[in-house]
């Protein structure tokens, strides 16, 4: 596979693949305005409300540093120098 002319040509095989031109963003848009048409979404909600979940239940807990190795430039808090 080969793409030429900054993506707009294809090519397999050392045939040039006949592709639709502006095809995509037409569809995108359709899609689009039939969502919001239906009131849908097409998103997944549930890993953002896993991590709202985990902000909501969770607790911050400070520690030491811990650096298994010390590196040039870094100071023993991991900063840099």
């Amino acid at each position: 596979m080969e793409l030429r002319d900054g993506g707009a040509r294809l090519w397999i095989d050392g045939v040039e693949q006949t592709v639709e031109r502006d095809a995509e963003y037409p569809l995108i848009y359709d899609l689009f305005a039939q969502l919001v048409a239906e009131r849908r979404s097409l998103v997944d909600r549930e890993p953002l409300r896993i991590v709202a979940d985990a902000f909501l239940v969770g607790r911050r807990e400070p520690v030491e540093p811990f650096l298994t190795k010390v590196l040039p430039g870094v100071d023993d808090h991991g900063r840099a120098l």
